[in-house]
C-alpha cells in the first residue's frame, strides 16, 4: 500500500462530519465506556452515555447501590452551570431510584479528572498515526487500547444526532431537582429521582 496522503490539521469543511468522544470511567474496576457520537458535545449526549454505561456495565457491578458519584470537569457539556447536563442527571437518578451525587473539578483543573490521564490518554495513543474514514474505524481502533495496568475499555457508537441549543426544560428549570452542598455549592451538589 503507498502513501496516504492527509492534511496536517482539522479542516473541517473537507469532512463528512464530526465524532465527539465521551467517556465513562470507573476508577474502582479500571474500566471505561468510550461512547462515540456524531453531532456536538452537549448534555444530552454526556446523559446518553451515563446511561449506558450504566445499562451496559455498571447495574452488573454495582446493581444494589443506592448513590452514584460522577466526578467532572467544570467546563464543556458536563459542566457546572449546565442545566441541560443537571435534568440529564435528574433523569437517569428517577429512572433509577438512586441519588447522583456531582463533584465538579475546579475551572481549568480537567487534568486532574482521572478519566483524562488513565484513559483519554491511553485512547489516544491507541489513535495515533491513523486515519480515519468513517465513525466504525475510530471505534475499532480505540478498542484496541492497551496497558500495563490492564485498563480495559469497550467503545460505542451512539447512533442519535446531537443537536447544538438544546435547553433544559421549562419543568425542570422551575422545580427543585438540584440540591447544592454548603461547601463549594457551585462544584458539589445531587439530585434524586
Amino acid at each position: 500500500m503507498g502513501a496516504v496522503h492527509t492534511f496536517d490539521h482539522d479542516f473541517p469543511s473537507a469532512s463528512e462530519g464530526k465524532v465527539i468522544p465521551c467517556g465513562v470511567y470507573d476508577v474502582r474496576a479500571n474500566a471505561a465506556l468510550l461512547t462515540l457520537a456524531r453531532g456536538s458535545d452537549t448534555g444530552e449526549l454526556v446523559g446518553d452515555s451515563i446511561r449506558m454505561w450504566w445499562n451496559r456495565i455498571g447495574r452488573y457491578g454495582y446493581g444494589g447501590a443506592k448513590q452514584m458519584l460522577i466526578l467532572a470537569d467544570s467546563g464543556g457539556s458536563n459542566g457546572c452551570r449546565v442545566r441541560l447536563f443537571h435534568e440529564q442527571l435528574f433523569k437517569i437518578s428517577e429512572h433509577l431510584g438512586i441519588t447522583i451525587r456531582v463533584a465538579h473539578l475546579p475551572s481549568y483543573c480537567s487534568k486532574y479528572n482521572p478519566i483524562d490521564h488513565r484513559v483519554f490518554y491511553h485512547v489516544t495513543s491507541a489513535l495515533k498515526g491513523l486515519v480515519f474514514h468513517s465513525i466504525e474505524a475510530i471505534r475499532i481502533a480505540a478498542s484496541r487500547t492497551a496497558t500495563s495496568t490492564s485498563l480495559q475499555v469497550k467503545v460505542a457508537i451512539l447512533q442519535r444526532i446531537y443537536r447544538r441549543g438544546v435547553q433544559a426544560t421549562g419543568r425542570f428549570l422551575s422545580g427543585d431537582y438540584i440540591r447544592h452542598d454548603a461547601d463549594l455549592s457551585k462544584y458539589n451538589y445531587t439530585t434524586t429521582g
